[in-house]
């Protein structure tokens, strides 16, 4: 599997044009937080991730001018400070469950 997608990167690498346009990596470096966020064993928590994410892009985006300090472009590293803040308090995720082990 993991030769697969090697030969499948030197594909679309060599031949941009082969499937993916520019805005299919833009989606998928939103998606993967949003996913992270809600917990990977539930549908219903990615959507809600997907709109926290969203959310505080936005935020980020519309006060960008009184968040100088933090540089140019900081709504499109907000997502994966969600991210991190999140898990560093829920590791499973928002409405991830976790793992019960039994000694």
């Amino acid at each position: 599997a993991g030769a697969l997608a090697a030969i499948a990167g030197v594909f679309l690498t060599a031949f941009p044009s082969a499937g993916l346009d520019s805005g299919t990596g833009d989606v998928a470096l939103r998606a993967f937080p949003a996913a992270i966020l809600g917990g990977l064993d539930s549908t219903g928590g990615a959507v809600v991730g997907g709109l926290i994410i969203g959310v505080a892009e936005v935020l980020t985006a519309g006060y960008q001018s009184n968040l100088s300090f933090l540089g140019r472009g900081f709504d499109e590293v907000m997502p994966y400070v969600v991210m991190v803040a999140v898990l560093l308090v829920r590791p499973a995720g928002l409405f991830g469950t976790r793992e019960a082990t039994r000694v």
